[in-house]
């Protein structure tokens, strides 16, 4: 488990379901661009909660840039390879939109 940071790029729009005593619940999925020799894209699964849902979906939309501080696991398979689960628990999302220098 490590709390990481990225700017992600909104994939779709974010969903909004409710949870037990109508708990938001958003989920989107992002794409993190890197560079080894020439740009790659990681697709990202992204879950928010609560009130940070509610300003995901008042605030963002698809193609929008974003900062996401959350927690990234890693899962041994049953090979016993390590695996990094594409998925980030958001415990920040700061409203704003980044640019990064190349275009996706």
């Amino acid at each position: 488990m490590n709390k990481s940071i990225f700017i992600l790029k909104l994939k779709t729009e974010p969903i909004q379901n409710f949870y037990k005593n109508q708990i938001t619940l958003v989920q989107f999925n992002a794409i993190f661009p890197y560079f080894k020799n020439f740009f790659l894209f990681e697709n990202l699964s992204i879950v928010a909660w609560g009130n940070l849902g509610d300003d995901i979906i008042k605030y963002y939309r698809k193609g929008d840039y974003v900062i996401v501080e959350g927690v990234l696991n890693t899962i041994k398979n049953n090979q016993s390879i390590v695996d990094v689960k594409s998925e980030i628990t958001s415990l920040q999302l700061t409203i704003l939109k980044i640019y990064p220098l190349f275009t996706i």
